[in-house]
């Protein structure tokens, strides 16, 4: 993809969407028989696309990822936003003080302790809505949930993530 996924400029290498030739990072730890689960931003999805009906293919869950938990646009509503689980729109939890960065770091926080195949490595990918940088990219590899917590925390400096470490093969549960 030459450009935004907002934008097809009608030229072969920015038409708006990735190339179904081209694989994403997810397509490659997926093939490598990683679970893989992202939060957040993903701003690859053509605004003709972003509708409960699809079509899906240029969606998280058809680029590589196993599930996936944010929003398709470049930027959102820190205190309403428009979030998709998977390919299902749900609203955001209803509670006091609720901000989109911390929902989203929860959410990516609580990924190695969720029900998936104990035998499979876990990839996850974050990004805040504030910017493109993604704030973490960990993968656990029979290590500990508190490895993937310590790099969240590097990554968007917080100085104390509370995340009890447990290790992926006490992780239980079906495959996500």
């Amino acid at each position: 993809m030459g450009y935004l996924a907002d934008f097809d400029t009608g030229f072969d290498n920015a038409r708006g969407a990735i190339a179904k030739n081209c694989a994403t990072l997810a397509e490659m730890l997926r093939g490598g028989g990683y679970a893989t689960y992202a939060t957040g931003k993903w701003h690859l999805t053509p605004p003709s696309q972003m509708s409960p009906t699809g079509p899906f293919d240029q969606w998280p869950t058809q680029r590589g990822f196993d599930r996936f938990y944010g929003f398709l646009g470049g930027e959102e509503d820190q205190w309403a936003p428009e979030l998709w689980y998977d390919q299902h729109h749900v609203p955001p939890p209803d509670r006091d003080g609720y901000h989109l960065s911390e929902d989203l770091v929860s959410t990516a926080e609580q990924i190695p302790a969720k029900g998936r195949r104990k035998s499979r490595p876990l990839g996850v990918c974050s990004v805040l809505s504030e910017s493109d940088e993604r704030f973490g990219l960990g993968v656990c590899a029979g290590g500990s949930g508190a490895a993937l917590a310590e790099a969240l925390a590097v990554a968007v400096h917080l100085e104390d993530v509370d995340v009890v470490g447990q290790p992926v093969e006490q992780c239980a549960g079906e495959a996500f």
